[in-house]
């Protein structure tokens, strides 16, 4: 079998009755989120359908600099997404959040377009957008679990860290506790996912290629490549995300700055 079984606006219809059921959940146990169900579920379809606009002029153009501008504006949305969850009082929460989502991605990309995937040109928007896309979105989940479990850890654990840096110890030895575990929480989603990937989950690209038509061997090939580009995007925010928020808590001469917390 090739090609793929095309929706009509009736089918998408008839999968709304799917939110509904979230939507009745929601309203007979009385959780508060049924509004949010409702207005979630308009801006899904709100936004997807400007996104599939939008996708296909960048992919009819196929210029490096729409696909720079694409790729930017996902990249911008990702920081301040992540920099919203932030609840800390210090300074530079987007600034933080959208390097370390850079960086992640940047490491993880730049491989994978130049040694695996090897596209030409490099720019290429019908596999550069939607390949980037997935490590953004990752990454950022990453660093927002990071950002907020280290500051909520270092004020668990501010005693010992005080306590610590009076005994002369580094602003990284006495953080160490909390670093690490900022860093082990936000990778459990993704060491949760390469731990059942193919026998609890089949994920949305290699399912997505298979109902295409595309060989399974093929499909499962690529859901490898970007489980392995998920996690690595996850590995390097997480470190840089708690990288600078660790230099953000400490002042040069090793004293914490509380007032960040």
């Amino acid at each position: 079998m090739s090609g793929y079984f095309e929706l009509s606006w009736t089918d998408v219809a008839i999968s709304l009755s799917l939110v509904g059921v979230l939507f009745a959940v929601a309203l007979v146990q009385r959780l508060g989120i049924a509004r949010g169900v409702v207005i979630g579920a308009i801006r899904t379809f709100v936004q997807l359908m400007v996104i599939g606009y939008v996708l296909k002029f960048v992919f009819d153009l196929s210029k490096w600099y729409w696909v720079f501008l694409m790729l930017t504006v996902m990249l911008v949305v990702a920081a301040r997404t992540a920099a919203v969850r932030d609840e800390g009082r210090g300074p530079g929460k987007f600034s933080i959040a959208a390097t370390a989502i850079t960086a992640g991605v940047l490491i993880t990309m730049v491989t994978v377009v130049g040694l695996i995937i090897r596209i030409r040109p490099w720019y290429t928007p019908q596999i550069l957008i939607p390949v980037s896309g997935m490590v953004i979105g990752n990454t950022m989940n990453a660093v927002a679990l990071t950002t907020s479990r280290f500051r909520s850890e270092m004020q668990l654990r501010r005693g010992q860290v005080e306590a610590a840096l009076a005994l002369g110890a580094t602003s990284a030895e006495a953080s160490a506790g909390p670093f690490r575990q900022a860093i082990r929480s936000a990778l459990i989603p993704t060491m949760n996912a390469l731990a059942v990937v193919g026998l609890v989950q089949l994920p949305g690209m290699m399912s997505g290629q298979i109902i295409a038509g595309i060989l399974s061997v093929q499909a499962v090939r690529y859901q490898i490549v970007v489980m392995y580009m998920i996690a690595c995007g996850a590995a390097v925010g997480s470190f840089v995300a708690a990288a600078m928020i660790r230099r953000q808590l400490f002042t040069v001469r090793h004293q914490l700055r509380s007032e960040y917390l």
